[in-house]
């Protein structure tokens, strides 16, 4: 959670950063984001629960592992040379 504490409001800040006439909606739509795949990701894990860890294990896996192509594409999207921003 020391980490979560760390990050969040970090990244709060990146988001609403590039739209200050915008901050409200900025902040809700982040909200609203993260919200929702929480809770998409778990009726997915509640789908697949067999009685073991296997399945909250599995997405937290997946969580993991598309963290980096997540970062990766809004980086590339944010990028001053990239097609998206320009």
């Amino acid at each position: 959670m020391v980490g979560t504490g760390l990050v969040l409001p970090n990244a709060m800040a990146g988001a609403i950063g590039p739209f200050p006439r915008m901050a409200g909606t900025a902040a809700a739509l982040l909200g609203f984001v993260q919200m929702g795949l929480a809770a998409a990701g778990g009726v997915a894990i509640g789908h697949l629960a067999n009685g073991t860890a296997i399945p909250m294990a599995a997405g937290i896996a997946l969580a993991g592992l598309l963290q980096p192509l997540i970062y990766w594409l809004l980086i590339s999207a944010a990028s001053p040379g990239s097609a998206v921003s320009r």
